[in-house]
C-alpha cells in the first residue's frame, strides 16, 4: 500500500508540475504576441456584412498561408449551402440527388 502512495504521490506531483509548466509557458507567450499588432485578431467593423456579395474571405490571410486557396473554399462552400437550400424536400428533391424509387 505504501508503494502504490509512493507512486500516486509522485504521479500527481508531477501533473502537477507538468501544468504548472505550462501554465508559465503560455503566460510567456500571451505576453510576447501582446506587443505585436495581429490584424486578422482584431474584431470586424460592426457594420461588415459577411452575407454581402462583396464581402470575401480572400481578405484574411496570413503569411504562412497562401490567401487565394481559403477563399476559393469558402466560396465553394458556400455554393454548396445554397444549392441544398434550393434544392426541393421530399421525394422530389431525393430523385434530384439520384436516388431511384
Amino acid at each position: 500500500m505504501a508503494s502504490y502512495l509512493r507512486a500516486r504521490d509522485s504521479l500527481r506531483d508531477s501533473f502537477t508540475e507538468g501544468l504548472n509548466d505550462m501554465g508559465k509557458w503560455i503566460s510567456v507567450q500571451d505576453s510576447s504576441l501582446s506587443h505585436d499588432k495581429i490584424p486578422l485578431l482584431e474584431p470586424l467593423p460592426a457594420c461588415t456584412d459577411v452575407r454581402s456579395p462583396d464581402f470575401s474571405y480572400d481578405k484574411f490571410f496570413d503569411r504562412e498561408r497562401d490567401p487565394a486557396t481559403f477563399g476559393g473554399k469558402v466560396d465553394q462552400e458556400r455554393r454548396k449551402l445554397l444549392d441544398q437550400q434550393n434544392k426541393p424536400a421530399g421525394l422530389i428533391g431525393r430523385r434530384l440527388d439520384g436516388e431511384q424509387p
